[in-house]
């Protein structure tokens, strides 16, 4: 092996002043955990099940807005497998946000079923209104905000410390943070720890950039991005199932109970790999 050879090898020498996050940089490689070729099938099983469901025969004008947002959520789950069969794990950490404050809100339209329809739908004023004011035309959005007066109204709030109003940057008027604790378990630990970390990927945080500084410097890409794909791979499988439960006690989806089979498969699977696991490390230990 060369010099230049030998010292591009060598991980960099930084002195603990130089970044924060010195330590986690030289943290030990990571374990390899469930091959995402394992799980695979079940996942592809999983989007088969998902694609067969059926809609109730006549949808009211509320279950045909739920039919939608199954659709979105279908189509973003087949778009997240595509990008996990590629290993581009950082792209399903971005795709898996948009999958969980999809069904986030889904959940939270299922709790005061069907009012919480006509908020959904009624807040495109709020977002065309967005578009109508970067036009730059002051007639046209005095127009547009004259001719929606009443539907901007339910989404107007005002800060407390100001006095000034504004509008909601959400149906709910409340915070995503607010919606999953309202909503319990288990949306208010995914959003303590899955939506946040999830929310770097989407933004290119630093810290997000820093971790394939680790990647490269111990040369675990591989690993890492396996470990991402599985973690990713399962967490959409059962969000996904909890979706269709819920869809289907809205009465928007009929029977599902072909979907939980692909599910029960892979919780198996999972379960029989940490006894083994458990099992290695036990004897290895003794």
């Amino acid at each position: 092996m060369s010099e230049n050879q030998d010292k591009h090898e060598q991980s960099p020498k930084m002195s603990p002043t130089d970044i924060g996050p010195a330590l986690y940089l030289f943290g030990p490689p990571p374990e390899k955990w469930v091959e995402y070729g394992d799980i695979r099938e079940y996942l592809i099983s999983l989007r088969k099940a998902l694609g067969a469901t059926t809609i109730s025969s006549e949808p009211t004008h509320a279950e045909n807005v739920g039919v939608h947002i199954f659709q979105f959520l279908f189509n973003t789950f087949k778009s997240i497998l595509l990008i996990l069969d590629e290993q581009f794990s950082e792209s399903g950490n971005i795709l898996y946000r948009n999958l969980w404050e999809t069904s986030l809100s889904l959940h939270w339209i299922a709790n005061d079923y069907p009012n919480r329809v006509s908020e959904f739908l009624n807040y495109s004023s709020v977002e065309f209104r967005s578009v109508v004011k970067s036009m730059g035309d002051k007639d046209a959005i005095e127009l547009y905000d004259s001719a929606t007066a009443n539907f901007q109204e339910k989404y107007t709030k005002t800060n407390v410390k100001s006095g000034k109003r504004t509008l909601s940057d959400n149906f709910t008027n409340k915070s995503i943070y607010d919606r999953s604790q309202e909503l319990g378990a288990p949306w208010i630990d995914e959003y303590q720890m899955v939506y946040k970390l999830t929310s770097m990927y989407a933004h290119g945080a630093p810290a997000v950039i820093i971790h394939s500084i680790k990647q490269a410097t111990f040369k675990c890409n591989e690993t890492e991005d396996n470990n991402q794909c599985s973690l990713i791979a399962v967490m959409c499988a059962r969000l996904m199932a909890r979706n269709v439960n819920t869809l289907e006690a809205m009465g928007i989806l009929e029977t599902t109970e072909s979907v939980s089979l692909p599910l029960v498969g892979l919780e198996l699977f999972l379960q029989e790999f940490e006894l083994n696991k458990n099992k290695t490390n036990n004897s290895n230990k003794s």
